[in-house]
């Protein structure tokens, strides 16, 4: 994982983004709408990877938490995984996370163990097993690889023969409990070290020698090397690298964080190179996105933009070719531990090793860990909400063999500019000839036009469309934007304009087709109007465009059977529905959810809630995401 988590992973991308104001309805705990469209991605085989990290998850269970199925019951979260389309999983392993007294450092406290608990448990479902080599005792990433413990002041020819048997002995401990293993990454993100080594003739001895053991372990394991940092177009540069320094391996793998590491299109074109060179599989090991956040990347922050994510990035390895075997979604479940307080939380993470990183970890991790410790690194990116209830985008690993359509209207007019004029959006400019219509395809994100704009003089404009018969309930608006030089000063924005209030969300643009996709949600509409738009004030020179603007009603959703509205359905929702039906108030009721038989509100509702609880026959589907309003 490339980033140092020194805070929520959410508060490091604030250099995407422009001072602005975001007026909006809070963010609810669980994600508004469970419902996603996903394209069927023609030509992918049966073997093709839909993986997922879970690495974290034994020390999370440790701490009590406990995770659902898509019918709100218990169920372990690698049978939600295999039902959802993912077929592999990834275990990171480091050598000794603990210290001297025996206490983890957090980020699951990682170790062939852990690869055997979840080997296991994933065999059980049909899933195979990627183990990660971090030849580390904590963290490995492009900044920080530093040696284990014990191999610190080893020579690098002792260091090679520690590599050397620690993976065996990893790999042999493994397969004696019954586990296959499917494939070995020889460290992680290795683009600028491997276990403490930084020069490349010192860290590829090693690597050779970490690749060599899974060969003699068993020639049928699929070796992966594992680099990041495409946007940096050094791919070919590092593929040569594994050609001179004599590197046995199998699979080309990358990191990518699209917040991070550039466009879909340059990563294909990276990892296009890396084979063309060398004949290598290539793969993705790392990816995420999120569902709830104030980051402003390449895809709505909601669970249709994790949807769009995962399935770009299959489609991206569908559309190089057999050669691409697939990808992984670096910890979908990573989410908090339970406790009422910050203080419970923050206990058991300790004990657990449940959060990135604990207090233990300062002794060996001082300068990033030591100082930065707590938390859980990737709650908004998690497939599952805070609850361990499972989003709709988890579903996208097997959405992507067929499909799903779930297309809720656009209300706005003209949206994509397909028309070849900008009616009915309104426009305004400082200077005229600022703002037009491009049919240059590349400058679209979706059909072949978009709205361009560009001036030798500073830019300054706005585009707005008023939308009018709609009905109460709230609203989202999101466009995409690409374009560049738009200076220190710039401001661009969307906004919304509803009875009266103006909501708005500030972004910057970065470079070419590198698409952002501004969101503001929960807009509230009361008199039947919305207005909407985007306002740009930029640098002399500056360009870009505008594409794909939606503005859609957000669905209202319910949990079956959750009559008293707290997320979860338990024996307090029978108390609640029973108090009703005796005319005894109840402040919070939500009688739709309580109506689980629909029709109508009677005693059977309660017993079919107790029938539930009791794990008897679910036929009301109690418990699961609906959508009131499509």
């Amino acid at each position: 994982m490339k980033r140092f988590f020194k805070a929520l992973a959410s508060l490091l991308t604030v250099t995407l983004m422009l001072p602005g104001t975001v007026t909006s309805a809070a963010t609810p705990e669980r994600a508004q709408s469970q419902t996603v469209s996903v394209q069927k991605t023609e030509g992918l085989s049966d073997s093709f990877i839909t993986g997922a990290d879970i690495s974290s998850l034994p020390s999370l269970e440790a701490s009590g938490r406990e995770f659902y199925g898509f019918d709100g019951r218990k169920q372990d979260l690698l049978k939600t995984l295999s039902e959802s389309g993912v077929n592999y999983i990834r275990v990171r392993v480091w050598n000794d996370p603990f210290d001297e007294n025996g206490h983890g450092y957090g980020g699951g406290n990682c170790t062939v163990d852990t690869a055997v608990e979840l080997g296991k448990r994933a065999a059980a479902y049909g899933m195979g097993l990627l183990v990660d080599f971090h030849y580390s005792d904590f963290w490995a990433d492009p900044g920080k690889q530093q040696a284990p413990k014990a191999w610190q002041s080893m020579t690098l020819a002792e260091k090679r023969t520690a590599i050397y048997d620690f993976t065996i002995q990893s790999l042999n401990t493994i397969r004696q409990s019954g586990v296959t293993v499917g494939m070995v990454q020889v460290g992680n993100e290795t683009t600028g070290g491997l276990c403490g080594e930084t020069s490349k003739a010192r860290r590829y001895a090693l690597m050779k020698a970490a690749a060599k053991a899974v060969r003699d372990t068993d020639p049928g394991i699929l070796i992966a090397t594992h680099f990041t940092n495409p946007e940096r177009g050094l791919y070919s540069d590092f593929a040569n690298d594994l050609q001179t320094y004599g590197i046995d391996y199998d699979i080309f793998a990358t990191s990518y964080y699209p917040e991070f590491h550039g466009t879909i299109y340059n990563l294909k074109e990276q990892l296009e190179a890396v084979h063309n060179l060398t004949g290598k599989k290539v793969m993705i090991a790392e990816t995420s996105w999120k569902y709830d956040s104030e980051l402003i990347g390449a895809y709505k922050t909601s669970v249709q933009g994790q949807a769009d994510e995962i399935a770009d990035c299959v489609r991206a390895m569908a559309e190089l070719g057999d050669y691409a075997v697939g990808m992984f979604y670096w910890e979908p479940a990573w989410i908090d531990v339970p406790g009422k307080t910050e203080a419970e939380r923050s206990a058991k993470r300790e004990e657990f090793g449940a959060g990135w990183a604990s207090s233990y970890s300062a002794a060996y991790d001082p300068y990033d860990a030591g100082l930065y410790y707590g938390a859980t690194a990737c709650i908004p990116s998690s497939l599952f909400d805070p609850d361990g209830h499972p989003l709709e985008s988890l579903k996208t690993f097997k959405y992507v063999r067929y499909g799903t359509t779930y297309e809720p209207q656009n209300l706005l007019a003209n949206p994509s500019f397909e028309s070849g004029n900008a009616s009915p959006w309104s426009i305004t400019e400082a200077t005229a000839g600022t703002v037009s219509i491009s049919s240059t395809a590349t400058d679209a994100r979706d059909g072949g036009k978009s709205l361009h704009f560009w001036s030798s003089g500073q830019v300054v404009f706005s585009a707005e469309q008023t939308v009018t018969g709609l009905s109460e309930g709230n609203y989202s608006f999101s466009v995409s934007a690409q374009g560049d030089d738009i200076g220190e000063n710039a401001s661009l924005k969307i906004y919304a304009i509803s009875g009266g209030t103006r909501y708005e969300q500030s972004f910057a643009t970065d470079g070419w087709r590198c698409w952002k996709v501004p969101l503001l949600e929960h807009i509230p509409c009361t008199n039947g109007e919305l207005t909407v738009g985007v306002e740009v004030t930029a640098a002399a020179g500056a360009w870009g465009s505008f594409d794909l603007a939606e503005l859609i009603r957000e669905p209202e959703t319910y949990i079956l059977g959750d009559a008293n509205i707290d997320s979860r359905v338990t024996i307090r929702d029978v108390t609640e529905i029973q108090r009703r039906l005796t005319d005894i108030p109840v402040p919070v009721f939500d009688e739709t959810a309580a109506d689980v038989d629909r029709d109508g509100l009677d005693i059977n509702d309660a017993t079919d809630i107790q029938r539930y609880l009791a794990e008897f026959d679910n036929t009301g589907q109690i418990g699961e995401v609906i959508n009131k309003y499509n």
